[in-house]
């Protein structure tokens, strides 16, 4: 090629430059434009252009943008005390946009913008710089954060802790956090957890409480209780453990109902164990141990053999393999057992003692272990009872036959007889009721002609002696209660008797008060029901109105001694009314009239005494002894016994 083509192109890409420039400079460009630009070609004008478009969204990546956009100007360039100045502004903003950035919770892009701020273009005012300034707002920051991370992380611990209260109590010291994320997302965030796991929590309460009585529909209403819980509460954990204890729970009363025979309750418990109780393959397992077992309640040999083949189809690696191999193993022996029962019941059906004794032998052979075994012990109950009976029933007829004659000697035979039936057999009550009937015949006729010797003595007078001869009749005895009342009677006589004899023996010295009232006691212990309590009542009377006599006597030498012997006289005697108006009348005769201290007078008259009021005797008061009618003796008719008087003997 020649050197004139080379100049020609030269001449054309110069031309072509200085016409795009010429366009750059003379043509604005439109915002739309910038992210288009191919900046190495680009004007100062045009970036200082872009750069304040960028600066205008006041954003952390737009005023960095700016500023990298105009700082690759040269130090000459005629804009370049433009650019700096516009550079000092966007990181005033920038350090702004910081803050802000940690207000709104980004923390990391706010310590990054901090760090990239262009602090060589910042002056220092007043001894202090841009960059020791956000150095130290940096700290703050991150001590801030901590501060709430702390606060945040321990009101989450409170809330795994269950302590909600507490939870909430330390939530709130988020509002204090001189930062606007923490004071109201996250204290919002955590306030809201701890409001969902309080809810959560009440639901997983009164689930547990459901789940403590026990019963199948309470267990029932906790699990779908627990169910209810959200997978995103905090709480989800303890409500999946709170499944998996009712899913056992559940199941523990699906095997009682399986037990108790109740099939299609057994079959709706299984339903309502929750999958979140990861019980799946034992629900399947234990739904075909209880189809099976139902199988078996009929006590049919082939349904057992049936049963036997549904549970050989649970395999080895099952749940509950171990379960249904136990069950096959029992049902097989409940074969064999059914077997030996039915041929017990074959032998006994012919009812004589030997076969029954056989049917025994061979229903003694079921072990304890297997279901049938109760039923298999009360067929041996009721075939030892009819072998026992066939036994015994001879001896028990002989010996009411001997109890026919009615004699002493026939009752002692009857229970001799009898009592050859021993002591857990079958007609052993029996025997005992009957024995039990002949002793109490044989003790009457044995007893009778002793009490009759009594009730004889008795009325003949002898108490004593009819008292000794019914204590002859031991306690147990047929009789023995009829010969303690009759004790009782006469030993009341007896007692009425001595003490109306110590009474009089008191009464001899007949003026002596103390004496008086000892024989007053005495006889005022006769019992009211006693045919000696009239007696004892007209010499209580006597005696009384002897006291009061006494009293009267004592009365003109010394009052108060009257006053004293009154007072003996008892309140329930004919007596009293009249002893009580004589100790009224002697008090006021021994009371001293009070002396009237007055002025004297110039001259006072003499004041006329008033006449004396005669003594009136008070009439007698009706009797009332402690038992039976008292005789009514007038006071004025009191008799006065010499002092030496005898008493009437009984």
């Amino acid at each position: 090629m020649s050197w004139q083509l080379w100049l020609l192109l030269g001449m054309g890409g110069m031309a072509a430059a200085g016409s795009l420039a010429v366009v750059s400079l003379v043509r604005l460009p439109q915002a739309l434009e910038c992210p288009r630009v191919f900046w190495p070609l680009a004007s100062a004008s045009l970036r200082v252009y872009c750069a304040q478009a960028a600066a205008e969204k006041n954003t952390q990546r737009g005023l960095f943008d700016a500023i990298t956009l105009v700082d690759s100007l040269p130090a000459d360039h005629p804009l370049r005390p433009m650019v700096d100045r516009n550079i000092r502004r966007w990181s005033l903003e920038l350090m702004d946009v910081a803050e802000e950035l940690f207000q709104d919770g980004k923390l990391n892009e706010a310590l990054e913008t901090a760090e990239r701020i262009p602090y060589d273009r910042l002056p220092c005012t007043d001894g202090e710089c841009p960059e020791e300034f956000m150095k130290r707002r940096s700290e703050r920051w991150k001590k801030t954060w901590e501060k709430a991370e702390k606060i945040f992380a321990d009101s989450e611990k409170a809330l795994i802790n269950q302590k909600w209260n507490k939870a909430a109590e330390i939530a709130t010291l988020l509002l204090s956090v001189d930062n606007r994320f923490w004071r109201t997302t996250k204290y919002e965030e955590i306030s809201g957890q701890v409001q969902e796991v309080r809810g959560t929590n009440s639901v997983l309460a009164k689930a547990k409480a459901l789940a403590d009585k026990g019963d199948v529909k309470s267990v029932i209403e906790a699990v779908r209780l627990a169910a209810s819980v959200s997978p995103q509460s905090r709480l989800y954990p303890v409500a999946k453990g709170a499944l998996a204890r009712y899913g056992q729970q559940l199941m523990a009363l699906a095997e009682e109902a399986l037990e108790a025979k109740d099939l299609s309750g057994t079959l709706d418990i299984l339903a309502n164990i929750p999958s979140q109780a990861n019980l799946q393959k034992e629900v399947r397992d234990f739904r075909i141990i209880a189809r099976a077992q139902s199988r078996t309640w009929t006590g049919s040999v082939a349904d057992i053999q049936a049963a036997i083949s549904e549970l050989r189809k649970i395999a080895v690696d099952r749940p509950y393999y171990s379960k249904a191999q136990e069950l096959v193993t029992r049902w097989q022996t409940d074969i064999a057992d059914i077997a030996r029962l039915e041929k017990a019941e074959a032998l006994a059906a012919r009812g004589d003692v030997p076969s029954l004794m056989a049917a025994i032998a061979e229903a003694s052979q079921v072990p304890q272990s297997n279901p049938r075994w109760e039923n298999a012990q009360a067929l041996i109950g009721r075939w030892t009872a009819t072998v026992q009976t066939q036994e015994d029933q001879p001896l028990l007829d002989r010996a009411e036959q001997f109890a026919l004659a009615a004699t002493p000697e026939a009752y002692q035979a009857a229970i001799a007889e009898a009592d050859r039936i021993g002591k857990g057999r079958a007609l052993y009550d029996s025997a005992q009721e009957r024995m039990g009937t002949w002793r109490g015949k044989l003790e009457w006729l044995q007893d009778q002609p002793i009490l009759a010797q009594a009730r004889s003595l008795a009325a003949s007078g002898n108490l004593t002696g009819a008292i000794a001869t019914a204590k002859q009749i031991s306690a147990g005895r047929a009789l023995h209660s009829e010969a303690q009342g009759a004790i009782a009677g006469w030993q009341k006589q007896v007692d009425a008797e001595n003490s109306l004899v110590v009474a009089r023996r008191y009464a001899q010295d007949g003026w002596n008060s103390g004496a008086l009232v000892q024989a007053i006691e005495a006889a005022d212990r006769v019992p009211t029901d006693s045919n000696l309590r009239y007696d004892a009542n007209l010499e209580i009377a006597t005696w009384s109105n002897r006291l009061l006599q006494i009293a009267i006597e004592q009365a003109n030498s010394d009052l108060y001694q009257a006053i004293d012997t009154a007072s003996l006289v008892p309140s329930w005697t004919d007596a009293y009314g009249a002893a009580q108006a004589r100790i009224r009348s002697w008090d006021a005769m021994l009371q001293p009239a009070a002396p009237v201290y007055e002025p004297e007078p110039a001259f006072r008259p003499a004041a006329p005494q008033p006449a004396p009021e005669p003594e009136l005797e008070p009439e007698p008061e009706p009797a009332r002894g402690a038992g039976g009618q008292q005789p009514r003796l007038p006071v004025d008719e009191i008799p006065v016994s010499p002092p030496l008087a005898e008493s009437a003997q009984p």
